[in-house]
């Protein structure tokens, strides 16, 4: 079987593909993992594993704070370079 085969059958027969600490299990219902897909999943293990396996966290660093500004009138234009217009 092809990767995206593999893949195909995972979806349509209802399995869960877990993958942690660099290992991939199945959760499946009974009988939806046959010979042919076992051999395909372990055909494909690395590159599942690699594709869609854990990753890394974004640090711990805080989120940038939004500012909010309240502009006026005037304030608007000058952000968008308009000249007021004499009258």
């Amino acid at each position: 079987m092809t990767l995206v085969e593999v893949l195909a059958a995972v979806t349509c027969r209802g399995v869960r593909l877990v993958i942690a600490g660099g290992e991939m299990r199945a959760r499946a219902p009974k009988g939806a993992v046959d010979e042919a897909l076992r051999q395909g999943l372990a055909e494909h293990k690395q590159t599942i594993i690699e594709t869609f396996g854990e990753r890394p966290r974004p640090s711990s660093a805080p989120a940038p704070q939004l500012i909010r500004k309240r502009l006026t009138m005037k304030g608007a234009q000058q952000a968008r370079g308009e000249r007021r217009k004499p009258l």
